[in-house]
């Protein structure tokens, strides 16, 4: 009788857990609205973390009425944090090119080197 009790109990506490999340369905789009693979997700606050699929989308758990903070990073791109409702549910997110990421570098044999200190004897 005692393990059938402590079964149903257990059975009880997993569906209130459950009860307190809910799932945060997104994308992360480029310029062109096209989706980017591998971009990070993270829910602040937490250790809840995910990266895009190859259309760009993620989904995340996050507590049911409550609104968090989304940080998504990708390289090339901006660092972007977008707050969510505790009604949203569909988020899509436009990532911005950061062009002073990089500057244009050549690969040569034996090292790197900047494109502008480069001569043309190489």
């Amino acid at each position: 009788m005692r393990l059938f009790l402590l079964g149903i109990m257990l059975a009880i506490s997993t569906v209130v857990l459950s009860a307190q999340t809910r799932p945060l369905i997104g994308k992360v789009v480029d310029e062109n609205d096209e989706g980017l693979i591998g971009a990070n997700v993270k829910v602040e606050g937490t250790t809840q973390a995910t990266a895009t699929d190859v259309e760009g989308q993620y989904t995340v758990a996050v507590k049911t009425g409550s609104k968090v903070t989304l940080t998504i990073s990708y390289i090339g791109y901006k660092t972007v944090a977008v707050e969510v409702g505790p009604d949203q549910n569909n988020i899509v997110t436009k990532m911005e090119v950061n062009s002073n990421v990089m500057d244009e570098v050549v690969i040569i044999g034996y090292g790197t080197a900047k494109k502008q200190s480069l001569t043309s004897s190489v």
